[in-house]
């Protein structure tokens, strides 16, 4: 009894502590939920939201799913080259010496009981270059599906950029206006301590007290971009809790280029929208000649052979046969100069849409590159602006403790002096925008 006694205490200690182990865990993943769920701080750099909306976003899966969905279409296309084989086995048993004789339409003068297996095969030997052409229309929409996928990607690059440089601008804002919010409470104190004791009146007091309403409601506003612009980069990112993203800073480099012809050069090149268009144009032209092809004849080669394991014995073990058939299309009510018809306008209007999406491009960079230099010249200008207004402010607030000005010019100084704080925040990252935007247009954005 006292052996069996030890295992059994062995065996309540053993689970006893796998029970302890197992809550433990319970608890530790408890904790990681709740702290999912309270939404903790998510610290993002751009590089790391980049990677989170290419690995994350379902526009990707789907350009990718169209990719493979493309090349499978060119292999379908190409797959005529190869002749054609099955396998066949029929079985057929007959009721009378009447079987060869049946009402309606013409019938087999040879039917007879039998089971036989064999191979069939078909091969075309020519159809004119309408395969060869339907392989290379395909190779090519599977080009273009590629630069679909090219396309998107950059396409999602600049959104999820312009979200995190959303996101700074907005928190720039926000400094901006906690920083203006408090120098305005401290002079509403001040200003209530003066007029307390006579010293100024209390117009000056309602005056304070709406400079401070307003540094709230650019405080608010600014909270509002950040709240929108954290959406945004969320739904991007495949972030839950868009609260709890904290963006990484960023620098600011002034190096724009002086010319904006090598630009548009670059990205007639380099844009996966101009190769696509052309690809899908180079398409649309081997299709209208994979059309104009069924007009020509079509050569088939053919061929059955097996064995009969049931035969009548009219009938040999063994069956194979081979020809060659040539079929010319004659009339078929205008279906195939429809076709042909449909295909030329097709490739017509896919040319059309190269030059269309070409001036587009060219169009849209040269825009990028003047928007990019005027953000660019804003910085310098707005870093000039903050200097003089806050020389100005200091100015004013000198002046009136000294009884020299009125509250206005005081509340003019510092209005002054905030919107050029803001000017500035707001041309930084307009700027890394424009930037942006301009790798984008040159396809240089990837």
């Amino acid at each position: 009894m006292i052996p069996i006694s030890i295992c059994y205490l062995r065996a309540i200690a053993s689970a006893a502590l796998l029970w302890v182990v197992a809550w433990a865990a319970l608890e530790a993943h408890g904790e990681t939920n709740a702290t999912a769920v309270t939404g903790s701080p998510y610290v993002l750099s751009l590089p790391i939201a980049r990677e989170r909306v290419l690995q994350n976003h379902p526009g990707i899966t789907v350009a990718e799913l169209r990719a493979v969905a493309a090349r499978a279409a060119t292999t379908v296309a190409r797959s005529a080259y190869f002749p054609t084989v099955s396998l066949n086995g029929t079985a057929v048993g007959t009721g009378d010496a009447n079987t060869r004789i049946a009402a309606g339409g013409l019938n087999n003068p040879l039917i007879y009981d039998r089971a036989a297996v064999g191979l069939s095969f078909t091969q075309v030997l020519t159809d004119f270059g309408r395969t060869s052409h339907l392989t290379a229309s395909a190779r090519e929409d599977e080009k273009s599906s590629r630069e679909q996928v090219l396309a998107t990607r950059a396409q999602l690059l600049l959104e999820v950029d312009g979200a995190y440089f959303q996101v700074l601008r907005g928190l720039a804002l926000r400094r901006v206006a906690i920083q203006r919010s408090d120098a305005r409470k401290l002079v509403l104190e001040y200003i209530s301590n003066l007029a307390s004791n006579q010293l100024r009146s209390q117009l000056d007091v309602s005056f304070a007290r709406v400079a401070v309403e307003e540094s709230r409601l650019l405080l608010d506003q600014a909270e509002t971009e950040i709240q929108s612009a954290q959406t945004t980069l969320a739904s991007l990112t495949g972030i839950k809790s868009p609260e709890s993203i904290q963006v990484e800073e960023v620098t600011t480099a002034l190096d724009m280029a002086e010319e904006v012809g090598g630009m548009v050069v670059v990205a007639l090149a380099h844009r996966p929208e101009v190769a696509l268009a052309q690809a899908e144009q180079r398409s649309a032209r081997e299709r209208q000649k994979a059309e104009t092809a069924l007009d020509y004849p079509t050569l088939n080669a053919f061929g059955s052979g097996g064995a009969s394991l049931i035969h009548d014995d009219h009938l040999e073990s063994r069956f194979a046969a081979a020809g060659v058939n040539i079929s010319l299309p004659l009339f078929n009510g205008g279906y195939t100069s429809g076709r042909q018809r449909q295909a030329k306008a097709l490739a017509d209007a896919a040319e059309a849409k190269v030059r269309d999406v070409e001036e587009s491009v060219m169009r849209e960079v040269r825009l990028s590159w003047l928007a990019a230099h005027h953000a660019c010249e804003q910085i310098r200008l707005t870093e000039a602006l903050v200097q003089n207004a806050d020389a100005s402010l200091a100015l004013a607030k000198a002046r009136y403790e000294q009884g020299l000005s009125s509250f206005l010019d005081l509340n003019q100084a510092e209005l002054t002096e905030t919107s050029a704080q803001v000017a500035r925040a707001n041309a930084q990252y307009e700027y890394l925008m424009q930037r942006d935007r301009l790798e984008f247009e040159t396809g240089n954005l990837k």
